[in-house]
């Protein structure tokens, strides 16, 4: 049997294709990277809100857990400083290990909670992104294209925050 050029073609694409059809999913998707993440909030409404959604973003592989922790306690003199928690949060002694990413969510407000996403760095990486808006309804319940796009905007502010390390 002679095959031509495009028969050839078509041969490979259609293996290709059985290959990754075959796979399991988490063989296609790459790892999510591993941050240690703590919400903190002086509302006990807006810090559940806030792990919820958290906790949803881990769940659905935007990031993942890390075997490191940081304790809201560390944190707890910034909540009383209205105009400064983000400073007092870079400030705070013992959650920032040498050369390793991590992340604080300054969470205030619901059912639209404002979150302040700080890293290990003297400051922001990329400001813009590391002061976000969401509606916590929408992000959790809202249709499909707004949920993906809040917790597209949660998870951005996230990791811009973890950059501030340098990976």
């Amino acid at each position: 049997m002679r095959l031509n050029i495009f028969s050839a073609a078509f041969l490979v694409t259609s293996a290709s294709a059985a290959a990754v059809a075959a796979a399991p999913a988490s063989a296609l998707m790459p790892t999510p990277p591993s941050v240690p993440v703590v919400v903190i909030a002086s509302d006990p409404e807006a810090q559940a809100s806030g792990e919820a959604l958290l906790t949803v973003l881990r769940e659905h592989g935007w990031f993942a857990d890390s075997a490191v922790s940081i304790t809201r306690d560390a944190f707890s003199d910034c909540l009383a400083r209205k105009d400064a928690q983000a400073a007092c949060v870079r400030e705070a002694a013992g959650w920032k290990k040498e050369r390793q990413a991590a992340v604080v969510i300054l969470a205030e407000g619901t059912p639209v909670q404002n979150w302040t996403c700080v890293g290990v760095g003297e400051e922001p990486a990329t400001a813009d992104r590391q002061m976000v808006r969401i509606d916590m309804r929408e992000a959790m319940f809202g249709d499909q294209k707004t949920r993906f796009e809040l917790r597209n905007k949660a998870a951005a502010c996230v990791l811009a925050a973890a950059s501030e390390s340098g990976w």
